[in-house]
C-alpha cells in the first residue's frame, strides 16, 4: 500500500516544523502532534498523508483559518473530536498504523509535506479525485457545525452573564475551550 518509507527522525522533525509554522483555533491538535511525535510506538505507526479520504481511521489536523475541524478522528462510523477518546483509541489499536492528514495554508505548495508524505491510496485517480472531495466537504460541513456550536455557546455565555449566572458562565467558558 505505501510506496515511501519515511523514518522516525523525519517524521518527529516535521512534526516540530508543523508545530512551529502554523497556529490553531484552540492546543488540541498541538497536544495530539506532539504525542505522536514524542511517543516511539505511536511516531513509529504513524503515516502521513496527503489524501486521507479512502483510508481509516484518520486524524485530520487543521489549522486556524482553514473552515475545517481543528482536531478530528474519522472511522468507518464515527467522527471523534475528543482528544482523550482519540487517544484512548490511538493506544488501544497498537497493532494499526496511524494515518493524519493535515489541512492548512499553502499546503498543495507544501514542500516539507509533499517530502514527508506517503502515498496510501488504493483506488484508480478518478475515485480518488470523488472521494477527496466528498471527504473534504464532509470535513467542511464539520467545521461549519463547529461555529454554529460555537455561536450558540456565546450566544449562551452572553446570556448568563445578562443573568448573573457564574456557575453556568464557568460552565459554558469550559465548554467553549473544548470546543
Amino acid at each position: 500500500m505505501t510506496k515511501k518509507a519515511v523514518s522516525v527522525w523525519a517524521k518527529k522533525n516535521f512534526i516540530g516544523w508543523f508545530i512551529e509554522n502554523n497556529r490553531f483555533a484552540n492546543d488540541n491538535p498541538i497536544k495530539i502532534l506532539k504525542e505522536l511525535a514524542q511517543t516511539e510506538e505511536l511516531l513509529c505507526r504513524l503515516k502521513l498523508v496527503l489524501n486521507g479520504s479512502s483510508i481509516q481511521p484518520l486524524i485530520v489536523v487543521s489549522t486556524e483559518g482553514i473552515g475545517m475541524p481543528p482536531l478530528l478522528y474519522k472511522t468507518n462510523d464515527q467522527a471523534l473530536t475528543d482528544l482523550e477518546i482519540i487517544l484512548e483509541k490511538l493506544y488501544s489499536e497498537m497493532e494499526s498504523p496511524i494515518y493524519l492528514t493535515l489541512y492548512y495554508p499553502e499546503r498543495s505548495l507544501s514542500e516539507p509535506y509533499s517530502l514527508i508524505a506517503e502515498d496510501a491510496t488504493v483506488l484508480n485517480s478518478n475515485q480518488t479525485e470523488e472521494l477527496l472531495i466528498d471527504f473534504e466537504l464532509s470535513l467542511w460541513f464539520a467545521g461549519f457545525q463547529r461555529e454554529q456550536k460555537r455561536a450558540e455557546i456565546l450566544r449562551q455565555i452572553d446570556q448568563s452573564l445578562a443573568e448573573g449566572k457564574k456557575r453556568e458562565f464557568r460552565r459554558l467558558v469550559k465548554k467553549l475551550k473544548n470546543l
